[in-house]
C-alpha cells in the first residue's frame, strides 16, 4: 500500500503540465448566427465567446493571441486571412486551436462518401 502511494505522490510531483508541453497558444474561434443567405442560429456567438472564456481561465491562453471572429465579421475572406495571419505567426512547439460554431453543409460525391463544408456568413448554398 506504502509502495503505492509513493509512486501515485511521486508522479504528481512530476507531472508534466502544459507549459512543460507547449511554448505559447492561439486560437481562432467562429461563430455566426446571422447569416446572409441561410437561416440564422440561436447560441453559436455565446458558444464562441464562452470557449473564449474557457480557453482563458482553464488551458492558459493568452487573449491577445486569441482571435474571435463572429457574425459580420465572419466572411470567407476575413477567416481565410486570419487563418493565414495566424499560421504565419506560430512556431515550431506552440498549439492552434480552431473553433467554429455555425452552419455546415454536406454533399454526397460521385465517387461515393461525403464532403462537407463549413459556412462563413456570406456563404451561398449555391455556389
Amino acid at each position: 500500500m506504502y509502495k503505492f502511494l509513493y509512486i501515485l505522490l511521486f508522479s504528481y510531483g512530476s507531472a508534466v503540465t502544459i507549459e512543460d508541453i507547449y511554448d505559447n497558444s492561439w486560437a481562432v474561434i467562429i461563430g455566426i448566427n446571422e447569416y446572409e443567405h441561410v437561416k440564422p442560429l440561436n447560441y453559436a456567438v455565446q458558444d464562441a465567446e464562452a470557449v473564449k472564456n474557457l480557453l482563458i481561465s482553464n488551458f492558459n491562453f493568452s487573449e491577445e493571441n486569441i482571435t474571435i471572429l463572429t457574425d459580420g465579421d465572419a466572411t470567407l475572406n476575413t477567416i481565410r486571412t486570419k487563418l493565414f495571419e495566424v499560421s504565419t505567426s506560430i512556431n515550431d512547439g506552440d498549439r492552434l486551436l480552431v473553433y467554429y460554431a455555425g452552419h455546415g453543409e454536406t454533399y454526397n460525391l460521385k465517387s461515393g462518401g461525403e464532403r462537407g463544408y463549413l459556412i462563413p456568413v456570406d456563404g451561398n448554398l449555391d455556389n
